[in-house]
């Protein structure tokens, strides 16, 4: 029921990627959430330099991870050769 009123708030944006709100912010918040793990890992690494980060935490990982998650909505596709 609430995902149905938060479907009806109006958004240029959402309308011009093809999303509804619910959509649109589960996959904002999913990203924010990589981005918030990968900012974390950043930050240990910073205070224990001798620390490895995570390849899916590293900022290639996330770039990874965007890309792919890209892919999978449309919003990139592959050139061909």
């Amino acid at each position: 029921m609430i995902a149905d009123l938060l479907n009806l708030i109006p958004s240029k944006h959402t309308q011009e990627v093809g999303e509804t709100y619910v959509e649109h912010f589960k996959y904002a918040m999913g990203t924010s959430k990589e981005l918030l793990k990968a900012s974390a890992w950043q930050a240990f690494h910073a205070v224990f330099p001798d620390a490895e980060i995570p390849d899916r935490h590293s900022l290639v990982g996330v770039a990874q991870w965007t890309l792919m998650e890209s892919f999978k909505r449309g919003d990139v596709v592959p050139k061909g050769d």
